[in-house]
């Protein structure tokens, strides 16, 4: 790792969102050490160096240039691992992640990885339990999992903070603070949401900032703040929006037109107008994708908007 690069880096990006040296390097180590870093006075091991980069919202596939050669083999060991979970290949993703454990020191950014992927790994179990209609072992799956995410986010991530103090956050953090075991939790959004809405970049933002704006969408529903709700879809489709993206558009599309009657009391022409219209983006995208959830937009045209033209318009 080149150490006088790394230290530019960091210190021109820190500067430039008006980050402090200690948010940025909570529970990672000392405001002193911080200030070696970013004078290129100290080596920093290649995981604080990816936390502290990511913390700033930056992608550190573009800092590639500042890692040594054998710095990138955690990164290759890793990629082995997601791409393992991603395609929901248990066995794989032990492999992968015990070849990686095998290589890693108790530093607990590497410990801090493990758990996580660890904790993905068991709900990949608790999923594939639940098709085998085994109840008991899938509870007892998911309090293993929620037991390894706790220990995860008890490495770096502080219990509480108020919506005043800065929270910082890398991309592992963010999986930690999302992964779904029985629902998600409200604070956890709200905690990932403050972040991302004043730190990520736009790259970056479209991957996770969509998914949160629907999943506090969702729970501002329950909770009758169809308003708030309303607002929190707005922002996810203007993301999805601005990018190649539409992860999660769909979605959105879908429950804005359930939102909206909600908020205005009713199916006036105006409004059910718009709501057929959002159902209709949300059922070609679901269809493109041969998601069955285009049925359930079908349905809900039918029966709920009382739309007719279904059959000329899909």
């Amino acid at each position: 790792m080149n150490k006088y690069k790394l230290g530019e880096f960091i210190r021109y990006y820190r500067k430039k969102q008006k980050v402090s040296q200690a948010d940025l390097c909570r529970n990672l180590c000392s405001v002193a050490t911080m200030s070696r870093i970013e004078n290129g006075e100290t080596d920093t091991p290649v995981m604080m160096a990816q936390t502290l980069l990511e913390r700033l919202g930056l992608n550190v596939n573009k800092f590639e240039l500042l890692l040594d050669r054998d710095d990138s083999r955690y990164f290759r060991r890793r990629d082995e691992v997601d791409e393992a979970i991603w395609k929901k290949d248990v066995l794989l993703a032990e492999k992968e992640l015990a070849a990686y454990e095998s290589m890693v020191d108790d530093d607990k950014l590497h410990q801090q990885y493990i758990k996580l992927q660890k904790a993905k790994i068991l709900l990949l179990k608790a999923e594939n339990s639940e098709k085998s209609s085994e109840p008991m072992e899938k509870e007892n799956l998911f309090n293993q999992a929620e037991q390894l995410l706790q220990e995860a986010a008890e490495y770096t991530i502080p219990k509480d903070n108020s919506e005043e103090e800065e929270l910082l956050l890398s991309k592992i953090e963010i999986e930690i603070l999302l992964t779904k075991v029985r629902k998600y939790h409200k604070e956890n959004l709200l905690r990932v949401h403050r972040y991302m809405k004043k730190h990520y970049s736009m790259e970056l933002k479209e991957e996770i900032y969509p998914m949160v704006q629907l999943e506090l969408a969702k729970i501002l529903m329950e909770e009758k703040k169809y308003s708030e709700a309303l607002q929190e879809i707005e922002d996810g489709l203007e993301v999805t929006g601005n990018g190649r993206s539409y992860c999660y558009c769909a979605d959105l599309h879908f429950l804005y037109a359930k939102v909206l009657p909600k908020l205005n009391m009713g199916l006036e022409e105006q409004v059910q107008e718009e709501c057929v219209n959002q159902c209709l983006q949300a059922y070609y995208l679901y269809d493109f994708d041969g998601d069955e959830q285009a049925g359930e937009v079908e349905k809900y045209l039918r029966e709920v908007l009382q739309w007719e033209c279904i059959g000329q318009e899909m």
